[in-house]
């Protein structure tokens, strides 16, 4: 069985300075990367397919930055990585997809302030409520 791992597998959208890192796995063992083999992550989100990147070999890890991601939305995306030598390729993984999750930033989200309130100030409503309530003379009438 062919699988893959990705981390991170969250990150913020417009971070163009980190790392993204894959192992390739067949069975239980990590798989030993060939530099005369071309690695290739493909990616899909639940529109389908959106595009491909030529990945690095870097400590025996594929390696993208998420700077070549900065034109993607904040979405979840799923992917495969194609391990291709001469006319053959191994696709990875072989079951399902990886999958990784684009998250907004704080600057797009909208937000509003709450207000704090202090104990005099919720009195100071209050009566200001209730005597709204009994009228304008001072009117001692059942609320």
């Amino acid at each position: 069985m062919k699988s893959l791992k990705i981390r991170p597998q969250v990150f913020k959208h417009l971070d163009s300075d980190t790392e993204l890192t894959i192992n390739l796995i067949s069975g239980i063992k990590e798989v030993q990367l060939n530099p005369e083999h071309s690695y290739k992550l493909k990616i899909k989100n639940n529109t389908g397919y959106l595009t491909e990147y030529d990945l690095e070999i870097k400590d025996n890890q594929l390696v993208l930055t998420t700077d070549k991601l900065k034109d993607f939305t904040p979405d979840d995306y799923e992917v495969e990585v194609w391990d291709s030598y001469k006319d053959k390729n191994s696709i990875y993984p072989d079951e399902d997809y990886g999958t990784f999750k684009i998250d907004k930033n704080v600057s797009e989200v909208d937000g509003k302030v709450v207000p704090v309130i202090t104990i005099e100030n919720f009195e100071k409503r209050f009566d200001e409520a209730v005597k709204n309530a009994k009228g304008d003379k001072g009117d001692t009438g059942t609320i």
